[in-house]
């Protein structure tokens, strides 16, 4: 389908304010992953546009939004509630405020979800955010090979024209957007395998295919250790769910065979002192590890142990304050550079105990009650044997498991790249499903 037919179809029909929403939600897909600045900017245009929708329709409320969608977003509100309370009752005030409101897009989208009517927004509106997602990437990661090229040409080696900023975005924040975009390519390549319509002769599955292997290939230039574990991550759910889903053992090992070959390839391909995941797997197991990221971990724990006890596991350390006992378990160690747990789990305890480590994980886990409505429907055409199969709600898992995963890498929810990230994406996956199926 040509490109500008195809948008002019998008913002047809659609009212002047609404095809002001989708302008600036299109916008902020393109331009979140280059700069978190620019998303949050897109934020504040929502809310704008979310207050004049009230002022036109004279109506406040979504009507498009199941209550099991409702509840999605009440999670993500609940979770930003915890961290300004616990901010309040800290003894460092300043300090778990300024948490607090650096986590200000976990109150502000869910509002402007819960107050302006989403029904416009169809099943296509939907995937073309998602396609912007990966076109973006995919150009980004073009235009930054152009750039290392030039560079090599110039005479820098390879090693130093990846190591020195291919593309300036934290590794880990790339890696996040780009299995986002690899989840949603991988859904979209299973829907037209379940609906007969995969074709290697097809431009949209060359298409998929190709940006499939570029945002790999993305990861590995930008040397992501949570980015290759997502992609592995990844590659064994396509698997698993080809098994489950087509109940094909036939192409879920063939699919199987062609991961292994491409992705072990690539790996090789890359120089060793470039393997920075197999190293952290390694330290894992070590009786004295020398990774930094293995240590802090160990050292999150041990202050866990050492100083939440008598019911401070409960309400945790005071988000505002348990930075300075983490940190006065580093210079007990020894370690010259003061940086938190880099474990968003461990993180979340420290700071807020069980009930905000709770709050979170029901935040990070609703999208898939969200699409409790969808898998139900999928359930019963797959009951019925004279109806033809709807392709089975995968996008879901497909990116809320990688997530899960990730955090356990990294405090994500510490960064304004990884919150904005966080909440924006959530935001979509939760209006997607179930009103948007048209």
């Amino acid at each position: 389908m040509p490109i500008i037919p195809f948008f002019k179809k998008l913002f047809r029909r659609l009212r002047w304010y609404e095809q002001a929403e989708y302008a600036v939600m299109l916008l902020t897909m393109a331009a979140a992953p280059l700069s978190w600045q620019v998303g949050v900017i897109g934020m504040i245009l929502l809310g704008l546009v979310t207050v004049a929708k009230i002022v036109a329709t004279r109506h406040a409320g979504n009507p498009a939004l199941g209550e099991s969608q409702r509840w999605a977003f009440v999670a993500m509100i609940a979770f930003f509630g915890i961290h300004l309370v616990w901010g309040f009752f800290s003894a460092n005030r300043a300090l778990g405020w300024e948490v607090a409101f650096r986590e200000i897009s976990f109150l502000a989208l869910p509002l402007i979800a819960l107050l302006g009517d989403t029904r416009y927004l169809t099943r296509d509106h939907m995937r073309t955010l998602f396609y912007t997602l990966g076109v973006t990437l995919s150009v980004t990661f073009l235009v930054c090979t152009v750039i290392a090229v030039c560079k090599m040409i110039g005479g820098a080696t390879f090693n130093s024209t990846l190591d020195h900023h291919f593309f300036p975005t934290h590794h880990t924040y790339v890696a996040l957007y780009l299995i986002v975009a690899m989840a949603f390519g991988y859904t979209e390549i299973m829907e037209q395998i379940e609906d007969g319509r995969f074709s290697f002769r097809s431009p949209l599955t060359i298409l998929l295919l190709t940006g499939e292997l570029l945002l790999t290939l993305f990861a590995l230039a930008v040397n992501s250790r949570v980015g290759t574990l997502l992609i592995v991550l990844l590659a064994l759910v396509a698997v698993a769910d080809m098994v489950l889903t087509t109940r094909s053992w036939r192409n879920a090992l063939i699919a199987f065979g062609i991961i292994a070959v491409v992705g072990g390839g690539l790996y090789a391909l890359e120089p060793a002192s470039r393997h920075r995941l197999t190293k952290t797997v390694k330290d894992v197991t070590n009786e004295y590890p020398n990774d930094a990221r293995v240590m802090l971990w160990n050292t999150a724990t041990e202050t866990i142990l050492r100083e939440m006890g008598d019911g401070r596991w409960i309400v945790g350390l005071g988000t505002g304050d348990y930075l300075d006992y983490l940190y006065e378990r580093h210079a007990a160690h020894g370690y010259k550079d003061m940086m938190d747990a880099h474990n968003q789990y461990l993180g979340t305890f420290l700071g807020c105990g069980a009930i905000g480590l709770f709050l979170m994980l029901w935040m990070l886990t609703a999208p898939l009650w969200a699409w409790k409505p969808a898998f139900r429907h999928w359930r019963r055409q797959r009951a019925l044997t004279y109806a033809r199969p709807v392709p089975f709600p995968r996008l879901a898992p497909a990116i809320v498991l990688p997530i899960l995963l990730a955090i356990a890498t990294e405090s994500i929810l510490g960064r304004m790249m990884g919150i904005f990230f966080t909440a924006y994406i959530y935001y979509l996956l939760i209006l997607w499903k179930p009103t948007t199926t048209a």
